[in-house]
Formats: C-alpha cells, structure tokens, sequence
C-alpha cells in the first residue's frame, strides 16, 4: 500500500492459517504507533480484533468484494449492564463471562431477539433452546445470577425499537428508507425529529 487509508477503510489483512498466511477483509480501527507501523483491525466477516503491521495490509481492488455486507455483527444484550458486585469498573468479570459461555455451550439452539439496531449494532435478548426444547433467556439470568443489572435502553434505540414494531405498516418505500437510516445513529435521530414534528 502506497497511501496511507483513512480509519474504517476496508482493506486485506493476514490471517495464519495451517501455517499460511490468507487475507481477509478487514477494517482500520486504529493505528497505534506514530509513524504507523501497527495498525488495529476488525475482520468484519469473523467479528475479530488484531493488530497487524501496516506492511502486511493489501488494497482491495475489486468493488464486488467492497460491496459485500459484512458477515459478522456486534451485538449487545438489552437491558442489563454489568453488575458493580461482580464486575469491577462496569466490565465484564471472568465469571460472567465464563456463566455467559456456559450457557452458550451447553445448548441446542441459540435465538436472538432482535429488539433495535442502531449505529450497525444489534440489540437483543439472547435464548438458548436445550435439547429438550426448553427456551432460556441468557440476558434474564445474567440478572438473577448478578452479574448484571437492569438498565434502559437508549432513546436511540427505543426509536429503533418502535419503527421496527411498526414496520408491518410501512410501504415498501418506507420499510427501504428505515432500513438504511439505522445503521447510522445521527441519521436515526433526524428521523426521530422529522416523526415527532
């Protein structure tokens, strides 16, 4: 790469597979060093940080490739935050962390219900499904266990929330506008202003 790409620009980054390198969409988080050096990346069809040397990037060329939505999701569980009991400096302690992939492992089927999506992250309440066909709500037990808390949601996402329920209503036309407008915060917002206008 001869120009240096701006942050958020999807480039190709290296990935050691059975001892090869294969590159991967990415895009640019953050670079670290003040010459550059070392540039933070997301693989935005895996879901996965790395920091990687700036040499290592590619360019991609190909607009088909660019177009492609990305294939993994940030996703956030609604309504609960971590529990200052258990979680120190609002983060998420090992032990919540360990329950939360307990619970994820040891099921047969995982569900999310989606309850608003806002700057591209998802906001749900996660159910597990046994194999005996019993649901599991992961975001209600966190809560019972304490390791979170109950909190609002955003008025964002709120927003998101109503125009979702009442997409039903919507026209085509409509459904397509809304669509585009909430995987962009600022524009959900003046949406939200132009409905209550």
């Amino acid at each position: 790469m001869l120009s240096i790409p701006k942050i958020s620009t999807i480039i190709a980054a290296p990935v050691e597979e059975n001892d090869s390198l294969v590159y991967h969409r990415a895009i640019i988080k953050e670079y670290i060093s003040e010459i550059g050096e070392l540039v933070d990346v997301l693989f935005i069809d895996y879901g996965r940080f790395s920091r990687i040397r700036f040499s290592d990037l590619r360019k991609i060329d190909s607009t088909t490739i660019l177009a492609i939505p990305p294939l993994a999701f940030r996703c956030n569980l609604t309504f609960l935050r971590p529990s200052n009991q258990h979680n120190l400096h609002s983060q998420w302690s090992e032990r919540s962390k360990n329950y939360f992939l307990t619970q994820i492992k040891k099921t047969k089927k995982i569900l999310g219900k989606i309850y608003s999506i806002v700057d591209s992250v998802i906001n749900l309440e996660l159910i597990v499904v046994n194999e005996k066909e019993e649901s599991f709500n992961v975001n209600e037990a966190l809560i019972e266990k304490g390791y979170a808390i109950k909190r609002e949601e955003s008025y964002v996402s709120q927003q998101n929330h109503e125009l979702r329920a009442n997409i039903s209503a919507m026209s085509i036309e409509e459904k397509q506008f809304y669509e585009e407008k909430q995987y962009d915060k600022h524009e959900l917002m003046e949406v939200s202003e132009l409905n209550f206008a």
